[in-house]
């Protein structure tokens, strides 16, 4: 009987020891292996491409305005963007909404506020254009038309959902190229919203980094980048932002501006986003031509 007992304590103690050590290594590769602030900003840029959906919110106030944009970008089943802004400058204020694909970009006025009068000394009655979709495409307006679109995919980190062979070849030539200038030795961790936060200073590498965009514009299609002279661009000197990234996700959360105000921010990855076109747009000219009418 004293056998099977110490028999039972040698195995217990046996499991615990091996628990024990299940959790050290556990522990140990969480934090030496998958929270490294190198590999989590590597994996941030594979999980920006290889994303179906996101929203970014950017801010961007100045001393004679201000400008909140939040965009939705979605791939699935078409590649759109869905923007809502709000643009305040002295006493106006213009909420509109637009949404963007490769080929077509909509636009229409939510509210006008102003301070400024009529001819008549009445306060300007702007309700004829609010609400009106107005389309153009880029037969309209050559590449204009598609800014829109391309600042939610060309961003600082691209976004898209591309083909693991493609997502590998681009991945590739930002490591070989350095576009993102990381410096490991000064990144922040911080807690938001009970999530550990790493936040680095990085210099972009202009010519690289123009260099990049024109390999990703080539997989998204059109290529509006084509044309673009990588060598007009310097080597250095690098433009300076922050990234921070959600450790645990490896996701994209914010990009803060060092010489400037502009930031922004980033949610809902992978999101279920719908963005249903709009079927009764007039022509640009035609609500441009609606609003000077007013007076």
């Amino acid at each position: 009987m004293q056998q099977v007992i110490r028999r039972n304590k040698i195995a217990s103690a046996t499991i615990l020891v091996c628990i024990g050590l299940i959790l050290i290594s556990a522990w140990a590769w969480w934090h030496y292996i998958y929270s490294n602030p190198q590999r989590v900003f590597q994996r941030m840029l594979s999980t920006s491409l290889s994303t179906p959906s996101i929203t970014k919110t950017t801010t961007d106030p100045s001393s004679n305005q201000s400008l909140t944009q939040t965009a939705q970008l979605s791939v699935n089943p078409q590649p759109a963007v869905r923007s809502v802004n709000t643009l305040q400058q002295a006493d106006s204020t213009v909420k509109t909404e637009s949404i963007a694909t490769p080929l077509a970009n909509y636009v229409r006025y939510n509210s006008i506020e102003t301070s400024q009068k009529n001819q008549q000394g009445q306060p300007i009655d702007f309700s004829g254009v609010l609400g009106i979709w107005a389309v153009s495409t880029n037969e309209d307006l050559g590449s204009e038309n598609t800014q829109l679109f391309s600042q939610a995919v060309l961003g600082v980190v691209p976004v898209a959902q591309l083909p693991a062979e493609q997502r590998q070849q681009l991945l590739a030539q930002i490591t070989n190229e350095n576009v993102y200038d990381v410096d490991y030795d000064t990144v922040v961790r911080t807690i938001t919203n009970g999530r550990p936060t790493y936040t680095y200073n990085v210099g972009l590498q202009p010519r690289a980094y123009v260099n990049m965009l024109k390999s990703f514009s080539k997989y998204l299609g059109p290529d509006e980048l084509k044309d673009v002279d990588v060598s007009q661009y310097p080597e250095g000197p690098l433009v300076n932002i922050t990234i921070s990234i959600d450790v645990w996700s490896s996701q994209l959360t914010g990009i803060g501006y060092t010489d400037s105000a502009r930031s922004e921010s980033y949610s809902a990855h992978g999101a279920l986003v719908r963005i249903p076109l709009p079927t009764d747009a007039i022509s640009r000219e035609e609500l441009q031509a609606k609003l000077q009418q007013i007076r």
